[in-house]
């Protein structure tokens, strides 16, 4: 008699899993299927969730050890078979008992047997499930009962094989038939959006799509480490679920993996495998001579063992044998690893770096030998390659490197200490330099000319990279020059030559006017060009950059960076000093800020930032700049917002940055903001004695935006005065960008001063334009380049980016309207430039509320039959007639009868023509000429337009009173064009190409409605084209959650649609975006 387990014919339980239907169709192509995937990759799961959802007759059949003899197993399948015959409900019921065991002796017969039992089922068409199959390795007897099944399988029977590694079956002729269908490793791996799926869809997890992609990314398609971490998440204790995940993936490791490896792979090979894959665990790749060297195993035929063992071994180069552990059992490996001897771990270590070393791979041989204690040997390898290294610019390999060794080693070697301060010069400046200073005063002591040539090379292009001081340079130009003329035989050639290049640069970086500096810039490069210097190269281009743009030639220097840019993507030398990709965005920010191209200035230095490491020491100066264009741009509120990330930032003793971040960005920001105090405070700083070396670090623009922040204050004798010294300390052709904008200034002065001179200055502030092709002026308020404009009344601004609205409209520029109110947002008045009290526009609220109503009817009369009706329903015609002819007084009396700017008569009253402009008539005209722009597909205009409307879009229309009907219609109408503008400018950049920027209009758009499905479309659309998808199940969620809050609705059909598509992984259409419309 034979016993039956309890479990001989039970499939898994399937709770809470994934239906994979791409599946179903390879169990359904051929009568036989083999699925050979690793333990716990969900085979039993996909065979159980087949049979059930397509509702198959079965037998479902696991192997234990006792199968291993062939008449066992015969006779337990042919009693299941029997009961599938009686319909028994073998798979609902225990089924521990014994039964008798087949006599037969002959292999032929004992399938034979089964052959026949199996024909007795008389089922239009049933599975026979054989799970486990790799219990049978060995087992030659069954596994020919089996072959023999599948020769004379039924019509009506197909069998589906389970097992871990494939099975030694007769299976050339079932796939010459084309009767087998074979799903492996590859095919059973979970994708990403199956495991989304399983988490989100499933168990209802609210996970960033983010997060879930890093899990999905180190569960490699297992699944099993899903199923477990699924059962932690819903573990009561388990409070707080992403940090569960986000612990999973920074440690992958869980407690229950270990035990499943213990388990189901441990427990099942030898104490002599276990070994080997241990010492494996160390190395990330392996090949079979690297098996050989660290198991003393045939390298070969171990691999080949544990591929067709199946073992968590994942291809890494196939056709050269490389391969690597899955990293979740890589852990575990480790984990054992971690407890072995000490002395053991140090041999393994040893035999590691030697294969490395015979390899020629010096950075797992420093690693290694660093691991196993030799690192005396780690020193000696890594100064073989250190200088070549850095000659290439690769600082990071280097710091990597250094790594390897105890930090008191790195700290007390003068070697190791030096490498380690060349390769974070970039990274860590101020700290470099102290570390380079020290070790200088060391090799002078023990005579290393070469390692201090090195270093004075290193400071300079140091200095170069990050704006230092004249004061500074000129100190370690004069001690290089020093060093060069005592020292010059002693050094090598290439460091002799490269010094001789550097040294001529720092001194035209600090006089970039002088005659000669395009000379020695060209010969610097000439010179980098011969010895094959690539950081030298990038040194003399960057100071002809500067050269260019400190003698105002834009276009120069914008060509020489664009030529410098293309560098890097063609010549892999370049590539390497990303550093320097940087500082080129940095000065073509600057190149097209003095263009007035402002939004590929801050497309140019965003993506600097974007592509920089958060501790890179160079991102302050790139965030600088940044504000700085925001603050040009009108982006007030950006710019403060990035101010605050940087304020606290460390100066050291870069003069430069101190005069950013003490003083020129607080003050820009309270200018643009409207606080005259600040301004005042700022300005009255700067000019203060002690300060003159801040100044000294931007000049000229220094002194000519402190002109400008003087006007702002009506402080215009000391603007001029400022202006006027400026002038007289340089000439025209020095700084003729600086020049025009200072006459630019100074004619302003004079015309708000009645001084004749305003036309002579704006007559040679135009012949330097002119002579130069400039396309702006350096004034921060673009309000005051378009007064400059119109006073000046001269053709030149018509090619200005800033200004191009001017073009196509000029009826509504400042200094032609006495009285200027703004609406949009806070509510101010201003009279001729200066703003009007608050305290007085919110003391009497009736005469408020008549500016107000003449405000929405500003191009129409009034009736004031209407005013008496509106404001004092029920008085008398007398009453309501004297109540308004009060107010009228009062209104002008808070004026101080300044500008007389109401006409009144007996039945109407409304405001003079040409006397009274607001936001709002901007902000309509700027609607209109993109409107206009739109019609004629001219969709760079109609952004422009947009643009300049949305700028003046500070707040809603009044937003402060929300009392008044005839405001709230104004408010309603004012905002929908907001948002059309919003709407159609995202669509403009996504029709464009120009993904980031559609993004970034789109979500102002869903900022400003919450609730437009169309928004949220072409923000989810915006997602997608630029990479990152991950967003859109989120957006989705949040579009719902707002409609049910407010509507008690869901996301309509097309916007569910959409959001389906795109996280299908299709590329989004124009004809997606086209038609959408926003009502």
């Amino acid at each position: 008699m034979l016993a039956l387990n309890g479990y001989q014919f039970k499939p898994p339980i399937l709770k809470g899993i994934l239906n994979r239907p791409r599946l179903y169709r390879y169990l359904t192509d051929r009568r036989i299927v083999l699925i050979v995937g690793k333990a716990g990759q969900g085979k039993s799961t996909l065979a159980a969730e087949f049979l059930k959802n397509e509702r198959k007759k079965y037998l479902w059949y696991n192997f234990d050890k006792t199968d291993r003899d062939a008449k066992n197993f015969i006779s337990k399948l042919s009693y299941g078979l029997r009961q599938i015959l009686n319909n028994t409900g073998l798979n609902n019921k225990d089924n521990s008992k014994e039964i008798d065991i087949i006599t037969e002796s002959d292999n032929d017969n004992i399938w034979n047997i089964l052959i026949k039992e199996s024909k007795k089922v008389y089922l239009n068409d049933y599975y026979l499930i054989l799970d486990n199959f790799h219990i049978l390795t060995g087992a030659e007897d069954t596994c020919s009962t089996v072959s023999g099944l599948m020769r004379g399988l039924p019509e009506n029977m197909h069998i589906i094989i389970l097992s871990r590694f494939y099975p030694k079956l007769s299976l050339s002729r079932i796939r010459s038939e084309k009767e087998l269908t074979e799903i492996t490793n590859e095919d059973l791996a979970f994708t990403q959006q199956e495991v989304f799926d399983l988490f989100v869809n499933i168990y209802k997890f609210n996970f960033e799509h983010a997060l879930i992609e890093r899990i999905s990314d180190i569960l490699l398609g297992w699944i099993t480490p899903a199923v477990y971490l699924i059962e932690k998440l819903n573990h009561p204790t388990n409070t707080d679920k992403n940090l569960l995940l986000e612990a999973f993936s920074d440690n992958l490791s869980l407690p229950e993996l270990d035990d499943f490896f213990n388990t189901e792979i441990f427990n099942n090979i030898s104490q002599d495998d276990r070994d080997s894959l241990i010492k494996l665990a160390p190395v990330t790749n392996f090949a079979p001579e690297l098996i050989e060297r660290i198991t003393e195993k045939d390298g070969m035929n171990f691999l080949t063992k544990l591929l067709n063992m199946n073992l968590f071994v994942e291809p890494v180069d196939i056709s050269n044998y490389i391969y690597k552990f899955h990293p979740l059992f890589r852990t575990f490996l480790n984990k054992i690893f971690e407890k072995i001897y000490k002395k053991q771990a140090q041999n393994i270590f040893h035999n590691i770096a030697e294969y490395y070393c015979d390899e020629n791979n010096f950075e797992k041989t420093i690693h290694f030998l660093s691991l196993s204690g030799n690192y005396s040997r780690a020193k000696n390898v890594l100064m073989k390659n250190a200088e070549e290294l850095i000659r290439t610019g690769k600082y990071e390999k280097i710091k990597y490197l250094l790594n390897n060794f105890p930090e008191e080693m790195v700290l007390a070697d003068k070697d190791l200490s030096f490498y380690e301060a060349v390769a974070s010069n970039l990274s860590q400046p101020f700290t470099a330099r102290e570390k380079l200073s020290q070790l200088l005063k060391y090799f002078e002591a023990v005579r290393d000319y070469n390692k201090q040539a090195w270093i004075y090379s290193v400071l300079l292009t140091n200095y170069f990279f990050y704006q230092t001081g004249h004061e500074i340079v000129s100190e370690i130009v004069r001690k290089s020059e020093e060093f060069l003329q005592t020292a010059e035989k002693q050094l090598n050639p290439e460091r002799r030559e490269l010094l001789k290049a550097l040294i001529p640069l720092g001194k035209w970086w600090i006089e970039p006017l002088r005659v000669k500096a395009f000379e020695v810039a060209l010969r610097a490069e000439e010179t980098s060009y011969k010895i094959h210097y690539t950081e030298a190269i990038l040194c003399s281009r960057l100071v002809l950059t500067k050269i260019y743009l400190a003698r105002g030639e834009f276009h120069e220097a914008e060509n020489i960076l664009k030529s410098t840019n293309k560098l890097f993507k063609q010549n892999e030398d370049f590539r390497l000093y990303r550093h320097y990709e940087s500082l080129l965005s940095f000065y073509l920010g600057d190149t097209y800020f003095y263009l007035g191209e402002l939004e590929n200035a801050i497309t140019k230095v965003q993506k600097a930032i974007n592509n920089s490491s958060k501790d890179f020491a160079f991102l302050p100066y790139l965030k600088l700049n940044l504000i700085l264009y925001n603050l040009y741009l009108e982006n007030y509120e950006k710019a403060e917002q990035l101010f605050n990330t940087i304020q606290d930032s460390y100066t050291g003793e870069n003069l430069y940055l101190k005069y950013y971040l003490l003083y020129l960005l607080k003050m820009l920001i309270a200018y643009r903001n409207g606080n005259k105090r600040l301004v005042e405070y700022y300005s009255r700083r700067l000019l203060e004695k002690e300060n003159e070396p801040l100044l000294r670090t931007d000049f000229p623009y220094s002194y000519v935006g402190l002109g400008e922040m003087h006007i702002y204050t009506e402080d215009f004798n000391t603007a001029k005065t400022i202006l006027t010294n400026f002038i007289k300390e340089t000439n025209k052709n020095d700084f003729p960008y600086s020049y025009a904008t200072a006459y630019g200034l100074l004619g302003y002065i004079a015309y708000k001063q009645n001084n004749s001179k305003s036309k002579s200055y704006f007559n040679t502030m135009a012949l330097i334009v002119k002579e130069r092709k400039y396309t702006n002026l350096d004034i921060c308020s673009p309000e005051l380049l378009r007064d400059i404009a119109t006073i000046s009344k001269n053709k030149i601004f018509k090619t200005f980016p800033r200004l191009q609205n001017l073009s196509d409209s000029t009826e509504h520029v400042e200094s032609i309207f006495p009285m200027e109110i703004q609406t949009l947002g806070n509510f101010k008045v201003f009279i001729r430039g200066n703003e009007v009290n608050e305290y007085l526009l919110n003391g009497q609220r009736r005469v408020i509320d008549l500016l107000k109503l003449l405000i929405v009817n500003r191009n129409k009369t009034v009736m004031k039959e209407k005013i008496y009706e509106m404001f004092w329903p029920g008085y008398s015609y007398k009453s309501a007639r004297d109540n308004l002819n009060t107010i009228i007084y009062r209104l002008r009396k808070i004026f101080n009868d300044k500008i007389d700017f109401l006409e009144t008569d007996t039945n109407a009253i409304r405001f003079k023509k040409n006397m009274v402009i607001t936001d709002v008539d901007r902000f309509l005209d700027f609607i209109k000429h993109a409107k206009n722009a739109m019609e004629k597909y001219d969709y760079f205009s109609a952004s422009r337009f947009y643009k300049e409307a949305i700028l003046l879009y500070r707040g809603d229309f009044i937003e402060s009173d929300l009392y008044n009907d005839f405001i709230r219609d104004e408010r309603e109408n004012l905002k929908g064009l907001y948002k059309t503008a919003l709407f159609n400018l995202t669509k403009i950049y996504l029709s464009s190409g120009e993904y980031m920027k559609a993004l970034e209009w789109a979500k102002k758009l869903v900022e400003a409605d919450p609730l437009c499905e169309s928004a949220y479309r072409l923000l989810m659309i915006a997602a997608a084209l630029v990479g990152n998808r991950s967003e859109i199940p989120r957006l989705f969620n949040k579009l719902n959650t707002k409609l049910q809050s407010y509507y008690k609705i869901s996301a309509d059909n097309k916007t569910i649609e959409l959001k389906n598509k795109l996280l299908s992984g299709i590329v989004p259409e124009e004809s997606m975006w086209k038609n959408e419309t926003i009502v």
